[in-house]
């Protein structure tokens, strides 16, 4: 009896878990879905080669807007987290392997910018991999526009992860762009999981049924 309510215990909490601790960011094809902030990412890819007005212009009408300072920088936190976070600059070049992995993650989920971007969409066969850029341009409290997101290596099995990163990328705001690509962001709503909790709950009951039963 005891080994049965165990298992069915075991099972229960495992639904749970699953339900209540999801994925911070899903791949949704063009798409990157952060259940942390309820909003939606474009992919960098689909902005590449365009200024950030243009990237804005473009994708307005579909429900896109820019995304805030607050939005990007909360998003570097929160997928490079833990060993990200309290880094006090905001930037850095390392060849932690675990920051390298998520950096490859990165870029494979929100996609690459900038002439990569163009380059992969041409149907060419190989994508250059000695540098592959994801940089995203987005304006701070200033108004200034700046840029951040992830780049690798390869060779060297490095990466660079930019959330403060200084330097005025207004230039880009009507002017050709081949480098950048714009982060643009649409809310959107993240249905809690209650049929897991209310499988959860069903087994449990069965659970117990069956050991009370059993005794």
């Amino acid at each position: 009896m005891f080994t049965l309510r165990g298992v069915f215990l075991s099972v229960v909490l495992t639904v749970f878990n699953v339900g209540f601790t999801q994925a911070a960011f899903v791949d949704r094809g063009n798409t990157v879905l952060d259940t942390d902030g309820n909003f939606l990412w474009l992919d960098l890819n689909m902005t590449s080669g365009m200024s950030y007005e243009d990237a804005g212009a473009t994708f307005s009408s579909e429900g896109w807007s820019y995304a805030t300072e607050a939005q990007f920088k909360a998003m570097v936190d929160a997928f490079f987290s833990p060993r990200y976070v309290g880094n006090t600059l905001g930037n850095m070049t390392t060849s932690d392997v675990d920051l390298v992995n998520n950096a490859r993650d990165f870029q494979s989920m929100f996609g690459l910018s900038g002439a990569q971007a163009l380059y992969a969409s041409s149907g060419a066969d190989v994508i250059p991999q000695y540098m592959t850029y994801s940089y995203g341009l987005y304006e701070d409290s200033t108004s200034t526009l700046r840029y951040g997101g992830a780049y690798l290596q390869n060779s060297t099995e490095l990466t660079g992860i930019f959330k403060d990163w200084s330097a005025d990328a207004s230039r880009y705001r009507t002017g050709s762009n081949q480098f950048f690509s714009t982060f643009l962001v649409k809310s959107v709503s993240v249905p809690e999981p209650t049929g897991l909790a209310l499988v959860g709950l069903g087994l449990a009951g069965l659970g117990f049924a069956r050991g009370k039963k059993a005794s």
